[in-house]
């Protein structure tokens, strides 16, 4: 179960794009598990559509697992538009029972990711998080996801930020029920500025100078004979 709204920079107002909790759009994607070789996409999982995020914080919110007998997962894709970056996916980890093995969290560039044991592999990366029951934990995802793995098998990252494209995020724990939420940090790209000189004065400057500096030259030799 996942909602999320997006939170842009100050002064400008929340973009709500999904709120499962309201009933008004329903429950998120929840993985394929079984690998079906006759399956256009054996193994894969297309995640629910949120949009894109903005620059500043774009805040996900949800819950995942055990719950009731039932296992949720949750699977969803956001969109980095040309000209932004995301820094950092600082989550918010709070279980409710024994995670036990820990939760799986995984990122797969486009817009499906491999789900089962076979598909893994194709992730970007996946990591395990960890937490004793009721502490709540507060980490950098995207730095988990860069530096500790993928622990499952993957193409890996190799360094953040996360560029322009769509990404599909895959969370799945069997043992408890989690709250978590994510803030997906984002930033434009700064580029130089360049400076629009027009060449034909830029050059005759130039040529003056040195005519100049030619003449002054040539009276400071004259001076000295």
């Amino acid at each position: 179960m996942l909602w999320i709204f997006l939170q842009p920079i100050a002064l400008a107002s929340s973009n709500i794009l999904y709120q499962d909790y309201s009933f008004a759009d329903g429950d998120f994607t929840d993985r394929v598990s079984v690998f079906d070789p006759d399956s256009p996409y054996p193994g894969k999982t297309f995640g629910t559509q949120v949009g894109s995020v903005q620059a500043g914080s774009n805040i996900v919110r949800g819950d995942m697992g055990l719950f009731e007998g039932f296992a949720d997962d949750d699977v969803f894709t956001f969109n980095v538009p040309q000209g932004l970056q995301v820094n950092a996916i600082i989550l918010r980890f709070d279980p409710f029972g024994d995670t036990q093995g820990g939760s799986f969290f995984a990122i797969e560039a486009g817009t499906s990711i491999g789900t089962t044991d076979e598909t893994v592999t194709d992730n970007l990366s996946n990591v395990l998080v960890f937490s004793p029951q009721d502490i709540v934990l507060t980490i950098d995802l995207l730095d988990l996801f860069i530096n500790q793995g993928p622990i499952y098998g993957g193409t890996g990252l190799a360094n953040e930020p996360l560029m322009s494209g769509d990404y599909t995020v895959f969370l799945s724990e069997g043992a408890a029920l989690v709250d978590y939420s994510f803030d997906i940090q984002v930033s434009e790209i700064q580029t130089a500025n360049i400076v629009n000189v027009p060449l034909m004065p830029l050059v005759c400057s130039i040529i003056l100078i040195a005519l100049l500096a030619g003449i002054g030259s040539r009276k400071c030799i004259n001076s000295a004979l």
